[in-house]
């Protein structure tokens, strides 16, 4: 169970002044990266994502038009991990195969929950129950975006009080993905 995943109607970043004191598992840029996939990848090839349907189009459709000049597209993206087994953690179902990607052009660093959790649940949830008109809905989905693409986590306060952790000791274990447009296939991979 993510635990980011069910937030509560306070939900925001607790995360401000710079990248100092962020601890994170591992980065990606310029480096090599992970990804499960169910098809078999030929080593050594370059791959160049394309559009594919997502669950939570319009969320993402939202995150994209907000998009800063120079950040690669999460419509067309390679979605990544810092590390094999953080594939998983990310969300991602099993996988049949695990490649480390070596990525070729730039990368995001991102908190999707900021569009799963925040902007595709809890934002339509108060919007529907009354607690926020469209325009309140509206700023909090640009201020939502903005903080996914300076690469701040989603904090949810109410809940880490309810799961009684520090946000220190949640932002420990805290992962991020990463995206890019343009990846050659190091090698394959395994979980074990």
């Amino acid at each position: 169970l993510n635990p980011l995943v069910f937030g509560g109607p306070l939900a925001k970043s607790a995360y401000s002044g710079g990248q100092a004191g962020l601890v994170r598992s591992g980065r990606c840029a310029g480096e090599r990266c992970y990804h499960g996939t169910n098809a078999r990848l030929q080593v050594g090839s370059v791959l160049v994502a394309r559009h594919t349907a997502r669950a939570n189009a319009r969320s993402e459709a939202d995150i994209e038009r907000m998009r800063p000049r120079g950040k690669p597209s999460r419509i067309n993206a390679w979605f990544m991990a810092a590390s094999p087994s953080d594939i998983a953690e990310l969300g991602a179902v099993q996988r049949a195969y695990y490649y480390e990607l070596e990525p070729l052009g730039p990368v995001h660093e991102g908190d999707s929950h900021w569009i799963v959790a925040y902007i595709g649940l809890e934002l339509p949830r108060l919007l529907e129950q009354g607690a926020i008109d469209r325009a309140e809905h509206d700023a909090r989905v640009r201020a939502a975006g903005a903080a996914y693409w300076a690469s701040e986590p989603y904090v949810n306060l109410e809940l880490l009080k309810l799961m009684r952790i520090t946000r220190k000791q949640f932002l420990a274990r805290h992962l991020f993905e990463f995206h890019t447009a343009k990846v050659r296939v190091v090698r394959q991979v395994s979980l074990g």
